[in-house]
């Protein structure tokens, strides 16, 4: 019997902010998070303090505006389909005994073949479907040079990109990721995109602005939201109409104060 595939650990980074809330703060890891079906178990780990999670952030925002103009190129014909397709054809020509005959009959009959395999792939594929930010990871990783060659069962290699996790990559190590991704990036589309290095930049800053906004928002909500909980179980512990009456209200108005300054009492 084979060994059986060892199941992959999904690394989702958050942040723990001062009320308790444990948020994750980027796209991509908010979207691995509603990925785990419900009622799964989360192992949290603190991790060290080696890696600048705002740089982290800001690379994300970095993948944010690249992925929206990005068009994924996918090749539904592998490598070794093409090679054995190609070879079979050129053991024909050689049994034939005719130089020509490869040029002639075999070749055009396996690039026959090979589009009539590539056509019914790609009728069935979803190509929305295969754009996703985790996709476009691998793929600027890759083109940027970020990746390790590893064999598979067929004899062949594949391109494994590098984890880009607090616990396997050094600042200093994703100092260069960052860069070398940003080229890429840069100059696949975005270069066509902004005027300047400059005003991408500011579009990142933007982002990162945004999404802190928006964090900000979710904690408020979160806020707004506990306030009338803990009133409405202080009223029952006192079974009295007129102190729920009265912690009722001041719920409310502590839930608008809260809601308007942003600030907790």
């Amino acid at each position: 019997m084979g060994k059986s595939k060892r199941k992959q650990k999904t690394e989702i980074f958050a942040v723990k902010y001062a009320n308790g809330a444990v948020v994750a703060e980027t796209d991509y890891d908010r979207n691995l998070l509603k990925g785990l079906p419900v009622g799964s178990a989360v192992k949290i780990i603190p991790i060290s303090n080696n890696r600048n999670y705002q740089h982290h952030k800001k690379f994300f925002a970095l993948l944010d505006c690249g992925f929206e103009y990005w068009q994924p190129e996918f090749s539904v014909l592998t490598q070794a389909e093409e090679w054995i397709a190609q070879a079979v054809a050129k053991k024909i020509a050689i049994a034939a005994n005719d130089e020509n005959f490869y040029q002639r009959i075999t070749k055009p009959i396996a690039d026959s073949v090979l589009a009539d395999v590539r056509l019914n792939r790609e009728s069935k594929l979803d190509y929305e479907g295969m754009k996703t930010l985790e996709s476009y990871l691998d793929h600027v990783m890759k083109k940027a040079g970020f990746y390790d060659i590893k064999p598979v069962q067929d004899g062949g290699t594949i391109k494994e990109r590098w984890s880009i996790s607090f616990a396997n990559m050094s600042q200093e190590k994703f100092n260069s990721v960052y860069k070398g991704v940003y080229g890429v990036i840069w100059n696949e589309t975005l270069c066509n995109i902004y005027e300047s290095e400059s005003d991408l930049d500011n579009r990142i800053d933007q982002l990162m602005d945004k999404r802190m906004e928006s964090l900000n928002y979710i904690l408020l909500v979160l806020g707004f939201m506990a306030v009338p909980s803990l009133a409405f179980i202080v009223a029952i512990i006192f079974q009295n109409y007129i102190t729920r009456v009265v912690f009722h209200w001041t719920a409310c108005v502590s839930a608008i104060v809260i809601l308007l300054t942003g600030k907790w009492w």
